[in-house]
């Protein structure tokens, strides 16, 4: 049903649009409009921060304006990071102070749906505290204030608020208009319509909005100045309006690595004993930015915006040169106001010589991403590389010694076969790198990290030294996508291809994340490959990049003395693959649904698993040894 009313409202500020809320809902002749739909006038800016000003003055006031309305409970419910009905149900909950037992139903029932695999984000509402609400509620006058992140319409009722149209005495505010989130533009007819009254706020002061809404998401992540600020959202939000929206997105993956680019870009520091990688992190989750936005909805929003951010121009340099030739390259970086000051490096489709590339000098290098860029030297003598061989890597020995690559923390290598980078001599220049991306090199699997004593230039080794990487965070690699043929030709060869070793990462003590997607040549990962601080472990027999159903050859999976670990995924198939040990994790949901083919697993260890709530099978017949 439409809204019977759309209104607008003049206001000059975040206290005038609250009050202006206030005398609204105070009018008797608006007693019908239970159900309340509030945006401010520019594309939503400050309609979360004014929501709050209603509920502060509503309930902390000297003389709180809630008697003047003839309310006696206002329930102030934040859910811009959206999660689930339930989740709002139980902040309904607490804000209405229910009982224990009411509260112990939620803890109740998501054991169950632990057990049953139920998504968190599909987790409804339960019948049994809808009654207690509508209990609570019952002869009392009330208002919900709701900030909804959903991205739709949510029926308050349904979590036991009995938000019926002419029944003044309940009363729903809301919005979905917060923290930077996604205009809903062309929607917000069909989304706020549902109310039964829409009202828009214009104009307020958009810098000022523009404040509030950064004052808002920084202290959402907790943390404390000079950690995080007003000042430091904006400054972050300013450099992916620059990059993205100004000149272009470059490929960059927002969603994967808006929290790299600000910290290696030196916006944001570490503060205390809080680090910058933490810190950047808590605004990347409670940023609501719509990353991968196609209709402008950001553009429009954060047009007016506009803030310091030197971190830019000066750390950030990209080229795209589909057919150009090198020096293009050189000379876009020696016009570079400061290239001894880059920062992040953004390469696509570029050509150069690998062993002399132009940034071999930018001393400040924390940040380098190479897409689908080719070796000068090798186009030109006409040679295709087929393998990694010493060759490959001995005529790079020039660069051996760049400062570029000594205080790199994170490397994004995607379809670019420079072999040197992932060699050994490498690993050991590249001593605080956090953070390893390998996408689509040719002719090179995770294999290729391992440490040989007798010829380290290969890369490859029958000893199992530990990698060289000691500050690796994260390691997510990707072989290249094989076509059907390809692969039949493997699975035909299987029993003459030499075995596979996964890296020895025990000497990595601080990893956390490792993702790896087509690594199905792998045939074991044995227990001390592995260090007790790995917390995710993502396994995909086939490239993210083709269809092409990939058997995996892993036959033993080892995660013992994973002490840290939370989260096991094996997606894919994985016909060979006979033990699997999870002994000693946290995990608490192992979920094996994604295993496809024919069923082989005859071992489950589970020794000391004490987290474990449920094991979530896949649908083909399983049986254990």
């Amino acid at each position: 049903m439409p809204a019977d009313e759309w209104t607008w409202i003049e206001a000059g500020s975040i206290d005038e649009a609250a009050k202006k809320i206030i005398d609204f809902l105070d009018d008797k002749s608006n007693n019908r409009s239970t159900v309340i739909y509030f945006e401010g006038g520019y594309y939503g800016l400050g309609s979360s921060a004014v929501l709050k000003e209603v509920a502060k003055r509503l309930r902390w006031s000297s003389v709180p304006e809630k008697l003047k309305l003839g309310l006696d409970k206002i329930i102030h419910v934040d859910c811009s990071l959206w999660q689930s009905k339930r989740a709002l149900q139980k902040a309904i909950a607490q804000e209405l102070k229910l009982p224990r037992w009411v509260m112990a139903v939620f803890d109740q029932r998501d054991e169950e749906d632990d057990f049953d695999g139920v998504e968190h984000g599909a987790r409804g509402v339960i019948p049994d505290v809808t009654e207690a609400i509508l209990n609570e509620l019952a002869g009392h006058t009330c208002l919900v204030i709701f900030h909804n992140g959903s991205g739709g319409y949510i029926d308050v009722q349904e979590c036991g608020v009995p938000a019926i149209m002419g029944l003044s005495s309940k009363r729903v505010l809301w919005t979905s208009q917060v923290r930077f989130g996604p205009w809903i533009g062309p929607d917000l007819q069909k989304i706020a319509g549902l109310s039964d009254v829409v009202m828009f706020a214009n104009p307020i002061n958009v810098q000022s909005m523009l404040h509030e809404e950064a004052e808002e998401v920084a202290r959402s992540t907790g943390v404390p100045k000079p950690g995080m600020s007003p000042e430091i959202v904006k400054e972050c939000i300013m450099y992916y309006k620059v990059v993205r929206l100004l000149d272009g997105n470059h490929g960059i993956d927002w969603a994967t690595h808006a929290a790299n680019y600000w910290v290696c870009s030196g916006i944001i520091r570490s503060a205390g004993n809080t680090s910058a990688w933490e810190i950047a992190q808590a605004l990347h989750t409670n940023l609501r930015l719509d990353w991968n936005d196609n209709q402008n909805n950001n553009e429009r929003k954060l047009a007016t915006l506009q803030v310091p951010c030197d971190s830019v121009k000066a750390s950030f340099f990209w080229m795209e040169a589909t057919g150009r030739c090198k020096e293009s390259l050189e000379d876009g970086m020696s016009q570079h106001s400061s290239v001894d000051r880059l920062r992040v490096i953004n390469l696509s489709q570029c050509t150069f010589s690998f062993t002399s590339p132009p940034f071999l000098g930018c001393s400040s290098l924390r940040f380098l991403l190479l897409d689908r860029c080719k070796d000068k030297d090798k186009l030109c003598s006409g040679s295709t590389p087929n393998s990694t061989s010493a060759g490959d890597t001995e005529k790079e020995t020039s660069i051996s010694s760049g400062a570029c690559f000594q205080k790199l923390w994170v490397l994004d290598l995607s379809y670019t076969d420079w072999y040197w980078l992932l060699s050994v001599e490498a690993q050991d220049l590249m001593v605080e790198l956090r953070e390893l991306n390998v996408k689509g090199v040719k002719h090179w699997s995770i294999s290729h990290l391992l440490r040989d004593d007798n010829n380290s230039s290969t890369g490859v080794g029958s000893s199992t030294k530990p990698l060289g990487l000691l500050n690796l965070v994260k390691l997510q690699v990707a072989t290249e996508p094989i076509t059907e043929d390809q692969h039949q030709s493997q699975v035909s060869q299987q029993d003459q291809v030499a075995v596979t070793l996964f890296p020895n990462l025990s000497s990595c003590k601080i990893i956390k994340t490792i993702i790896l997607d087509g690594c199905f040549e792998l045939t074991r990962i044995d227990p001390h490959d592995l260090p007790p601080s790995l917390e995710s472990f993502s396994f995909s027999s086939s490239s993210n990049d083709n269809d092409v159903d990939v058997t995996a050859k892993i036959e033993n999976i080892s995660f013992r003395g994973c002490t840290q670990l939370k989260s096991v995924l094996l997606r894919g198939v994985f016909e060979r693959l006979k033990q699997l040990d999870v002994s000693g994790t946290c995990i608490k949901t192992l979920d094996l649904r994604s295993m496809r083919g024919n069923w082989s697993l005859k071992e489950l260890l589970l020794l000391g698993c004490k987290e474990l709530r449920a094991i979530l099978w896949p649908k083909q017949d399983v049986s254990l040894e």
